[in-house]
């Protein structure tokens, strides 16, 4: 089972400093529900998981990031902090991102240079405790760009043939924005080492090969995010993207898995919307570029015995459907984390919290969401709400002096008029002067002269 326990998030858009914590007692469900005002930093904390989906899966950032450091710093750095449990030993890693800014001679447009990324573990004991974290990969040195003397060859073997070719790699993906760490060469030679055989002398380093493997293959298969620009489509266990507003051609070999997931989401979907459920249509064959032939088709919806394209039902819908066969996954599966960005969009309220209270009952997985609808904070436990607040330098808290019997809701309500809390979780505004501003806007827009007069 892996799972993220905190976030640290540094000079990352317009959170110059904030931690989370994801942390969850044994057994029971991880759920974080992000609360606050607008442009507080909830959307960043998704994109920060969304960053760590493209990383430990060996894709490029993308060039926006470049612009997602905050204005006042030359840098912004992210640590994610796991805890990865198998066969009843739990171990706790520690990865730590850092990028810039970088321009090609001539380029306007910045990239982003991944220039220090730290792998730190911990090594779980039979009797529950853990050793201190010990840094076994650091890539922010020129002179020692695996990092820890001594580490690199216990990692990867006495070869220093390949050790020199490795760290040449290292330096060369950080310019085009991917993980050194979790590229496909670093892995690929981390792939040699996994047949190493478990045992209760197991080498320090055997477990920590097989930790980054894990990684690298949670990023790929159990991690999941649903930002606003991606509501419209549904994600396969393979990574296979479904697009609700087109058509698409999908392998032959995946229609089995496509079918599996539509069965599934029906189930659950006819009891949040009585009589609705998905299929979809084959419109055609073709081979495709791999030479495996391919369907053609298209995701409809049915109700009431008629079939329309799935495109054309309304928002709220396709918010439902877009993230219903993950919410599945996290009932059902230990080893998944799915980030939402704007979970309650397009969804009423009352299902929103009735689904929520369901998760939080008895969900085996982890959800991040975000959300601007507060119903979710009369149905879920205390325990899985945060708040952003309006200090920059400590963006995320939870609140304290919460009874439990209390309403969290009109708890929260209180002290967004009263305060009451570490941080201020909202910036006041003026009734009046908003009125005030609303009429000059209009008196501005009448006494305006039309164009050429």
């Amino acid at each position: 089972m892996i799972r993220l326990s905190r976030i640290t998030i540094e000079n990352f858009k317009n959170v110059q400093y904030g931690q989370i914590d994801l942390s969850a007692e044994e057994g029971r469900p991880s759920i974080l529900g992000l609360y606050g005002q607008n442009g507080s930093g909830k959307t960043s904390l998704i994109e920060a998981v969304e960053l760590l989906k493209a990383l430990l899966s060996g894709r490029a950032m993308l060039p926006a990031y470049a612009d997602y450091i905050h204005v006042d710093s030359p840098y912004a750095c992210v640590v994610y902090e796991f805890t990865i449990t198998d066969d009843g030993v739990t171990d706790k890693v520690s990865y730590e991102v850092c990028f810039s800014q970088v321009r090609e001679s001539g380029e306007q447009n910045p990239g982003v240079d991944v220039f220090k990324e730290t792998i730190s573990v911990a090594l779980g004991k039979a009797d529950g405790s853990f050793s201190r974290y010990s840094c076994w990969i650091d890539t922010s040195s020129e002179i020692q760009p695996f990092g820890p003397a001594g580490r690199a060859s216990r990692l990867l073997g006495k070869n220093k043939a390949l050790k020199t070719e490795i760290e040449y790699k290292m330096q060369f993906a950080r310019f085009r924005g991917l993980s050194s760490v979790f590229c496909d060469d670093f892995q690929r030679v981390l792939e040699l080492r996994k047949d190493l055989a478990p045992g209760e002398d197991e080498a320090p380093e055997n477990r920590v090969v097989r930790l980054i493997r894990r990684l690298s293959l949670f990023g790929k298969q159990g991690l999941f995010v649903i930002s606003k620009a991606e509501i419209g489509e549904i994600s396969l266990p393979s990574g296979v993207i479904i697009p609700m507003d087109k058509s698409v051609t999908l392998p032959l070999s995946r229609e089995p898995q496509l079918e599996r997931v539509i069965e599934n989401m029906n189930l659950v979907l006819q009891e949040i919307v009585p009589g609705l459920s998905i299929g979809y249509r084959v419109l055609g064959r073709e081979l495709m570029a791999d030479t495996e032939e391919g369907l053609t088709l298209q995701l409809i919806s049915e109700k009431n015995e008629k079939a329309i394209p799935l495109k054309y039902e309304s928002q709220g819908i396709k918010k439902i459907i877009s993230v219903l066969h993950l919410l599945i996954r996290v009932y059902n599966q230990d080893s998944i984390t799915v980030a939402i960005d704007e979970l309650d969009a397009g969804i009423f309220e009352y299902l929103l919290g009735e689904l929520l209270r369901i998760l939080s009952d008895k969900g085996r997985g982890q959800l991040i969401f975000t959300s601007h609808n507060l119903r979710p904070l009369e149905t879920i436990n205390k325990e899985f709400v945060a708040f952003t607040t309006t200090n920059p330098m400590q963006r995320y808290l939870r609140m304290s002096g919460v009874k439990s019997a209390a309403n969290l809701r009109d708890f929260y309500y209180r002290d967004l008029q009263l305060g009451g809390q570490k941080e201020n979780l909202y910036e006041p505004t003026n009734n009046y002067d908003i009125a005030l501003a609303f009429r000059q806007a209009g008196e501005n827009s009448l006494s305006a002269k039309p164009s050429g007069d």
